[in-house]
């Protein structure tokens, strides 16, 4: 994984990208206006920016599904829903 951390762009980013062996995560995307050293004003997007290789991002993708299961067992339980 490779976080690249708050990332700029002029265009919106797509949330999830793929290539062949690589994911690319966008998340927490946000509009965003400055202003350049001309005083010119130039709108874009702010977001988090993640790089995994496809593998770990399964493997995590599947840990996160595994932990939601586990979750929701728990709720019916609580709640007496079968």
């Amino acid at each position: 994984m490779i976080n690249y951390g708050t990332t700029y762009s002029a265009s919106r980013p797509q949330p999830i990208e793929m290539t062949a062996t690589k994911v690319f995560v966008a998340s927490n995307i946000q509009p965003y206006e400055t202003t350049n050293e001309n005083d010119e004003l130039v709108q874009g997007y702010s977001y988090d920016f993640i790089e995994y290789d496809k593998d770990e991002y399964i493997q995590i993708m599947t840990q996160s599904i595994s932990n939601l299961e586990d979750e929701l067992a728990a709720t019916k339980i609580i709640l007496g829903v079968d």
